[in-house]
């Protein structure tokens, strides 16, 4: 584990400020994995390409299960899972053509401008935020193998917030069933 620099900041304000909460105070990589986070939240990103949602929902309860026995969580006011996947697109096609969508702003048809959209849903149950960029550009560095990569970005963030605050270990006894309803 790689802890982070934070910088010389009341801890009071950390903790009262609801945007610094955000800000890792570490670093694990762990196999095809990173895991950042601080006592306020937990990321866990998948490095390489994604396989299946049983081998990641699996790593998702193992790394909760050991964050547990650390005791760094105590509480869980939110949970989110967040898919982002960028499409290859050869550079002679047209990505809003991908979207099938017609977007016309005063009498004039979009077609080849790059463009991004942000749309946020709420159900009954989750948040969900949809963000879609026509011409995104990825810098990769995969082994010290450095690449770039443009296409069409898709971005869906489905969010729970709870009512109140659960304990971590009431989470963790009912973490299968959150992952399932988030991920369905």
């Amino acid at each position: 584990m790689t802890m982070l620099p934070v910088p010389p900041i009341p801890l009071d304000f950390l903790r009262d400020n609801p945007n610094m909460q955000m800000i890792p105070s570490f670093s694990l990589k762990l196999d095809n994995y990173i895991i950042v986070g601080n006592p306020h939240y937990v990321a866990i990103s998948v490095t390489s390409r994604y396989n299946y949602w049983k081998e990641f929902k699996k790593i998702i309860i193992d790394i909760h299960n050991i964050l547990f026995k650390t005791k760094l969580i105590e509480k869980v006011k939110r949970y989110s899972i967040k898919y982002i996947n960028l499409t290859d697109v050869p550079s002679s096609n047209n990505t809003i053509d991908l979207l099938n969508i017609n977007i016309n702003i005063n009498n004039k048809i979009l077609s080849d401008e790059k463009l991004s959209i942000r749309i946020e849903s709420p159900s009954e149950e989750f948040f969900n935020v949809i963000e879609v960029s026509t011409s995104a550009t990825v810098y990769l560095n995969h082994n010290n193998i450095q690449d770039t990569k443009t296409g069409l970005l898709i971005n869906i963030d489905t969010i729970k917030s709870l009512q109140k605050s659960i304990e971590h270990s009431e989470f963790i006894n009912n973490i299968a069933s959150y992952l399932y309803n988030i991920h369905e």
